[in-house]
C-alpha cells in the first residue's frame, strides 16, 4: 500500500432503485470475488463530478501512487492492451520489470 492503490469504482446511479439496486450489486460483489479486488460502489454518481469527473456511464479504474497521484486511468470495458498498460504501470509503482512480471 505504500507504493500503488488500485481504486475501481462502479458508477451504479442508473441502478439505484429496487430491484435493480440489489441485482448489480450482486454482480459487483461477484467481480471483487473474481479479481480479489475491492470495487467502490457510486450509487448518486458523486465521482462523476469535482475533482474525479469519472464518466458517469461506465466503470472506472484508478491506480494511485504511495502519494496519491494518479498514474494511470481508464474507463470502460478494458482491451487486452489496456490491462497491458495497467500491469506495466503497476509494475513500475512496484519496482517491477514488464506487465508480465506484474500479473498477480
Amino acid at each position: 500500500m505504500d507504493a500503488a492503490w488500485v481504486v475501481a469504482v462502479a458508477n451504479l446511479e442508473a441502478y439505484d432503485f429496487f430491484p435493480a439496486r440489489g441485482i448489480a450489486l450482486s454482480h459487483v460483489r461477484a467481480e471483487e470475488k473474481k479479481w480479489g479486488v475491492p470495487i467502490l460502489v457510486d450509487l448518486k454518481g458523486t465521482l462523476g463530478q469535482s475533482p474525479w469527473s469519472l464518466p458517469k456511464k461506465t466503470s472506472s479504474v484508478l491506480l494511485l501512487d504511495g502519494g496519491g497521484q494518479v498514474v494511470f486511468r481508464y474507463s470502460g470495458r478494458m482491451k487486452e492492451k489496456d490491462m497491458e498498460a495497467f500491469f506495466e504501470a503497476l509494475g513500475e509503482l512496484l519496482g517491477q520489470g514488464g506487465p508480465q512480471e506484474s500479473r498477480p
